[in-house]
């Protein structure tokens, strides 16, 4: 008479990690032991189906289950269906928006910014530095450089919420190291450094020309938003050397004028 002997003590062997929650658009680890192959499904949010230990990012509440195949003490295959679940929280539900009363000072100056949200929550801003209180809903700011302040809310389930606010810092001296012009740039309509511009925080007006080496102006503007192309009489100018010249009014009244040169790249 045969005998047939069914080993399950290895079952106390395999295991899965307990359920978790993450927020949405974080990820988690999974983690099954005690087998030889493991195959996961579903796929979606997955970085693995095939490991032990796989990367779920789901974008909603996700059950997965293991196939894990194991190996008893008499050298008999087994397998055994595992199940875990990725719970996803979405960020709170309440309505959050970060403003300022001036967008813009000076150096020196403050403003309050705000953070818009049901007042029963906290909220914690950053970074902290020129505030007069992270956790205020309407702190002062006095930062001495442009600078973007986060404010973040927490709900119930963790998930945080965040808005921005751009505190922009004008220097009221008239340093021409203030005031930036490029020595290169090259015009070939690739998205990257096609438009030479004049760059600055401190100047409240400008006059900008470019010349080419016979002396003829190619380009002029009292724009700062505006700079030149690489495009001459309706062409596109050779690559070569141009001069400019500049002459600035600073926020605090006084003026400047800086020159220098430009190399033109295609």
């Amino acid at each position: 008479k045969d005998t047939t002997i069914v080993d399950f003590d290895n079952l106390s062997g395999v295991s899965i990690n307990p359920s978790t929650s993450v927020c949405i658009g974080n990820s988690t680890q999974l983690s099954a032991s005690g087998g030889i192959t493991y195959t996961w499904s579903p796929a979606a949010g997955l970085s693995s189906t095939s490991i032990s230990n796989p990367i779920a990012n789901p974008a909603v509440t996700t059950t997965y289950s293991v196939l894990v195949t194991y190996a008893t003490a008499h050298n008999d295959t087994c397998s055994q269906m595992l199940t875990t679940t990725v719970h996803v929280y979405t960020p709170s539900s309440f309505p959050l928006t970060a403003t300022t009363n001036k967008d813009t000072i000076s150096q020196g100056q403050s403003t309050i910014i705000h953070a818009i949200t049901d007042t029963t929550l906290t909220v914690q801003w950053s970074p902290a530095t020129g505030l007069s209180n992270s956790n205020s809903f309407n702190p002062t700011a006095s930062p001495t450089v442009t600078t973007t302040y986060t404010v973040t809310i927490t709900d119930s389930s963790g998930c945080p919420k965040k808005a921005f606010v751009t505190i922009y810092v004008i220097s009221m001296k008239c340093n021409p190291d203030d005031v930036f012009v490029p020595n290169t740039f090259t015009p070939n309509g690739d998205g990257k450094n096609d438009i030479l511009y004049v760059r600055s925080n401190s100047v409240s007006e400008i006059y900008f020309a470019v010349y080419n080496r016979w002396g003829e102006m190619v380009f002029e503007t009292n724009d700062i938003h505006t700079g030149w192309d690489g495009i001459y009489k309706g062409e596109l100018a050779n690559p070569d050397v141009f001069a400019w010249y500049l002459t600035a009014k600073c926020y605090n009244g006084d003026e400047m004028k800086k020159k220098g040169n430009v190399t033109l790249i295609r």
